[in-house]
């Protein structure tokens, strides 16, 4: 009998894998970019109880990582990204997307001005490729620090104290970076307007050290290591876009006003890639919204959003509530429909015996969101 050859596609392992996998008592593990992510670490109820009351701590390795610079840094950052980023100052942070040239978002992240010509991105996916061709011709240098950098993530109410108590006291402000020289180890903090959140970036060698000083001082708080599950769940309850779970909407034809990110291209931001075939679009094809289903959605792939028997929509992502039985998801709708309080229809595909069994279930627009947030 001939031996069978299994190619399995290697996961890599983050510079904090050691110090998750203590605290993923389950060894529960998503695969985001390549990179072994802890789905959930104590549970889903404590860990979300941290996120709303105190402070969660978890791996943003699996998110890529660049360093923009050279004489041309700025100019790149203002061709490249849609948001204007021509006024942005050194020590200040945005959310930022690019788009393809037929105006499609291709991805998002945050964009933090370190100097003059000097930036740091953290992008929800790596685009190495597209982004050193963009830099062609520009005199900016684009180089991939995620090989040499980990990153975690620090959301909830008491993230800052956290990092105060840790003995962090220069804590930057909403929407700004800062970078720092603590006890010997030197990282970048970036604060982010939106979700209650830090991301700090720190060489490799150094960020399980950051992770363990953090987690001690955070032991007072009720500060806990948070998997990826619970914070997807948090995300989608605050209408956020999950950038991982979400990214495969990214490869149709989805666009800034589809996503609800139209109004940060901004006036006077110039040319930037993408921008004339943005205008062209349609501004009312579809929209993203946050549904309520009265149903537990537990494969957002098998879920149609339907009125009157029409499909007019699909969900993105879904989580449970766990308090009540229904589901929240992300959905693009037709934009005529995106209302709050817009009654529709769920149709589910249930697996049963082998067979696809639909099952229609009523479904509630909650919200609209305005934004889409680039937290991992």
């Amino acid at each position: 009998m001939a031996e069978r050859t299994i190619n399995i596609a290697p996961v890599a392992a983050s510079p904090l894998h050691s110090r998750v996998a203590e605290a993923n008592r389950g060894n529960r593990w998503v695969t985001i970019n390549g990179m072994a992510v802890a789905r959930a670490t104590a549970g889903q109820g404590p860990e979300r109880r941290a996120l709303a009351t105190a402070a969660g701590l978890s791996d943003l390795s699996a998110t890529a990582r660049y360093r923009i610079s050279g004489t041309g840094a700025r100019d790149f950052c203002t061709r490249v990204f849609a948001r204007p980023a021509n006024h942005l100052q050194a020590g200040g942070a945005m959310f930022n997307f690019w788009c393809n040239g037929q105006g499609q978002v291709i991805g998002f992240g945050w964009l933090a001005a370190l100097g003059p010509d000097d930036f740091l991105l953290l992008a929800h996916a790596p685009h190495d490729d597209w982004f050193h061709d963009a830099a062609d011709g520009l005199g900016a240098q684009v180089q991939s620090i995620s090989a040499d950098t980990g990153a975690l993530w620090i959301e909830g109410p008491k993230a800052a104290e956290l990092l105060a108590a840790a003995g962090l006291n220069d804590i930057p402000a909403p929407g700004t970076v800062s970078t720092h020289n603590w006890r010997g180890i030197e990282f970048a903090a970036l604060r982010s307007r939106g979700p209650r959140g830090l991301a700090l970036v720190a060489p490799s060698d150094d960020a399980p050290v950051l992770w363990d000083r953090l987690l001690r001082a955070g032991q007072t708080l009720g500060a806990i290591p948070v998997g990826q599950a619970a914070l997807d769940a948090a995300r989608i309850a605050r209408g956020d876009v999950c950038l991982h779970a979400d990214a495969a909407m990214l490869a149709g034809d989805v666009n800034a006003f589809s996503l609800g990110i139209d109004h940060l291209m901004g006036a006077g931001g110039g040319h930037f890639n993408g921008k004339r075939a943005t205008g062209r679009m349609a501004r009312k094809e579809s929209r993203l919204v946050q549904l309520e289903i009265d149903a537990a959605v537990e494969d957002p792939r098998l879920v149609a959003v339907e009125l009157k028997g029409e499909v007019v929509g699909f969900l993105t992502s879904a989580m449970v509530d766990g308090f009540a039985p229904v589901s929240l998801a992300l959905a693009h709708v037709r934009a005529d429909l995106a209302e709050a309080g817009r009654s529709l229809t769920a149709r589910i595909g249930r697996i049963e015996r082998g067979n696809l069994v639909p099952t229609r279930v009523p479904a509630r627009v909650r919200l609209v969101p305005r934004a889409v947030r680039a937290a991992a």
